[in-house]
C-alpha cells in the first residue's frame, strides 16, 4: 500500500498523507521499507520515533557548594514539597542531596533537579511565588563561599526532556544516577543526546526498575543562564531514577557506541548515585 520504496518516507506531500500509508501498511512491509533507508536516514527516522516519546519541558539541574551542607539539604527538602504542590507548572522535583562515594570535587556538593512546564512557567509562577523568594534567600545564605557564581557552578537551567512510567508519579524515595558525558565537541554532544534519545526509551521498556530518565543538552544548544556564565557546548546530562537500590548493578549498556564521542572516556564520563527524595503531584 504505497510503501514500493523510501520515496514515500522521504519526499511525501504531507505528515497526513505519510500517516495514511504507516496505517494502511502491514509491519513487514514497514521493516522492508526501512532496509532500504540509508544509515542517515535510519538513524533520521529513529530519532523522530523517539522524540514522540519524550516530554519537552524547563528544568534545573542544580549543584550547589554549602558552607552548612545539612541546614541546604534542609531548606531544599521543605521548598520542594512546596514547589509542587503550590506551582501548578511544577510537576516533580527530585532531591538528590549528597552524592555516594564521589569524587573529592563533588562529594561536598548538594544536588537536585526541578521539572517545568516551560521557560515561561519558570520566569513566572515559580519566581513569584512568594515562598520560594523566601527559600532562595535562605539558600543564598547557605553558600560556601558567598558568591552563587562560584557556589552554583555546573548548574544547569534550561531546556529538559524526560520520559518516566506511571510509577514516577509517586512521592517517596527513590534512587538516582546522575552521568555527566563530556563530549569531543558541539557536534558530538548533539550525537550522544540523539543517541541516548533513541536507546532510553528501550531500557525504560526492559529495566523495571527504572522509573524515569532526564536529558539535559549543553548550554549551548538549550540552557538558559544569567550573562556571564559560560555556554558550554560539550556536557550533556542524563538522571536516571530508579525504584530500588540497584544502581551498583547497572551498566551503560551503549558504552561502546557513545566512547568515540569523547577524547578520554575514563575522564570525560562520570557517574554520581545518590538515595534521594522524590515529589510529584
Amino acid at each position: 500500500p504505497g510503501f514500493d520504496n523510501k520515496f514515500s518516507f522521504l519526499t511525501m506531500a504531507s505528515a497526513a498523507s505519510l500517516q495514511e500509508q504507516i496505517v494502511g501498511a502491514s509491519e513487514d512491509e514497514l521493516q522492508k521499507v526501512f532496509e532500504t533507508l540509508s544509515e542517515a536516514d535510519r538513524s533520521k527516522f529513529l530519532s523522530a520515533m523517539a522524540a514522540a516519546s519524550w516530554t519537552a519541558g524547563f528544568g534545573v539541574c542544580g549543584r550547589f557548594a554549602s558552607k552548612d551542607p545539612v541546614e541546604t539539604e534542609k531548606l531544599v527538602l521543605a521548598d520542594a514539597k512546596i514547589q509542587v504542590k503550590e506551582e501548578v507548572g511544577a510537576p516533580w522535583m527530585t532531591v538528590m542531596g549528597h552524592p555516594r562515594e564521589a569524587p573529592e570535587a563533588e562529594k561536598d556538593k548538594l544536588f537536585w533537579v526541578a521539572a517545568f512546564h516551560s521557560k515561561e512557567v519558570y520566569h513566572t509562577e515559580h519566581t513569584s511565588r512568594p515562598s520560594n523568594k523566601t527559600f532562595v534567600s535562605e539558600l543564598m545564605a547557605t553558600c560556601a563561599t558567598g558568591n552563587p557564581m562560584v557556589d552554583m557552578n555546573g548548574t544547569y537551567r534550561g531546556a529538559m526532556y524526560y520520559i518516566e512510567k506511571p510509577e514516577a508519579k509517586t512521592t517517596g524515595t527513590v534512587y538516582v544516577a546522575l552521568s555527566t558525558w563530556n563530549t569531543k565537541d558541539a557536534e558530538s554532544a548533539q550525537k550522544l543526546l540523539n543517541m541516548l534519545k533513541i536507546d532510553i526509551p528501550k531500557s525504560m521498556e526492559t529495566e523495571a526498575e527504572l522509573l524515569q530518565c532526564v536529558l539535559f543538552p549543553t548550554v549551548l544548544l538549550g540552557g538558559d543562564l544569567p550573562d556571564g556564565v559560560p555556554r558550554d557546548d560539550r556536557a550533556v546530562q542524563m538522571v536516571q531514577v530508579f525504584k530500588s537500590d540497584v544502581l551498583k548493578t547497572q551498566s551503560m549498556t551503549s558504552a561502546d557506541k557513545w566512547k568515540d564521542l569523547m577524547e578520554d572516556p575514563g575522564k570525560d564520563y562520570m557517574v554520581l548515585h545518590f538515595e534521594a527524595q522524590h515529589f510529584t503531584k
